[in-house]
């Protein structure tokens, strides 16, 4: 039988850190996906073509680093399963790929 010495307090000690943790994963999460429906919307305006990708990509690699600071490895853009453009960061860690599949978007 459980003793109440041994039941850990969420908001201390190890309990804590992992709340913090699990946290800063949903932030994490939650920034990225912003960023990914970014992109969809801006391919949706854009009929499908993807061209401004190099000139949204350094934003939006900052940007998610600003806001959670985590750093992504790369991110792509998938159209049609095919990853035809990629951002490449210097300092690797989560890769990310964006399928930017149009018809499935409309």
């Amino acid at each position: 039988m459980k003793k109440d010495s041994d039941i850990i307090d969420i908001e201390t000690g190890s309990g804590k850190i992992a709340k913090d943790e699990a946290e800063h994963i949903v932030t994490t999460i939650d920034c990225v996906m912003a960023r990914t429906n970014t992109l969809k919307v801006l391919i949706q305006d854009h009929d499908g073509d993807t061209s401004f990708f190099d000139d949204v990509a350094e934003d939006i690699y900052n940007n998610v680093t600003d806001e959670t600071g985590v750093t992504l490895k790369n991110f792509a853009i998938a159209p049609d399963g095919v990853v035809s453009k990629v951002y490449i960061s210097t300092i690797q860690s989560i890769g990310l790929i964006i399928p930017a599949r149009k018809a499935s978007w409309k």
